[in-house]
């Protein structure tokens, strides 16, 4: 047979659930934590990944409020307040493939390629570029990660 009652089943569930028993004695709520964590949770360290190539800048893929999420492009209201997707860069790593800011570029990945405006800001860390998954770009052309990207994967667009 099974749990007599919601408590014990919630109990037999996650023994931390056995300290409540019911909500009756405690009109406030019960903190409930257990006696120790038996796997890792959200908290443990990432391995350290290997470190990019030399000359290379690491594309890290973003969520942006507007324009990156699914039910958003199906809003006609929502797209009104979208930003223009960009490739954010430092300014070392664009002059690198004679980028500057407001100029649209290629990125070139391994199953195609798309433009996108560039954005050259000092706030960027040197060695990485940020792009969103934005529904304008054709970001799911991406392999797998991380991406590399050298100076040949960045071409200024003409025009």
């Amino acid at each position: 047979p099974g749990p007599a009652s919601l408590w014990d089943w919630l109990a037999w569930q996650n023994p931390v659930f056995g300290k409540l028993g019911s909500l009756v004695g405690h009109p406030v709520g019960l903190r409930l934590l257990p006696a120790a964590i038996t796997e890792p949770d959200f908290t443990t360290r990432p391995a350290p990944s290997e470190p990019a190539p030399a000359d290379n800048v690491e594309l890290l893929f973003v969520d942006w409020t507007f324009g990156t999420e699914e039910l958003a492009s199906y809003s006609d209201i929502l797209r009104q307040a979208e930003n223009v997707p960009v490739l954010a860069l430092h300014p070392e790593d664009a002059a690198k493939s004679g980028l500057r800011d407001g100029n649209r570029a290629a990125i070139h990945l391994p199953k195609g390629s798309f433009a996108v405006q560039v954005q050259v800001t000092d706030a960027m860390a040197p060695g990485v570029a940020v792009l969103p998954r934005h529904r304008q770009l054709d970001w799911r052309k991406l392999q797998e990660t991380p991406v590399y990207l050298t100076p040949q994967h960045i071409d200024k667009v003409q025009g």
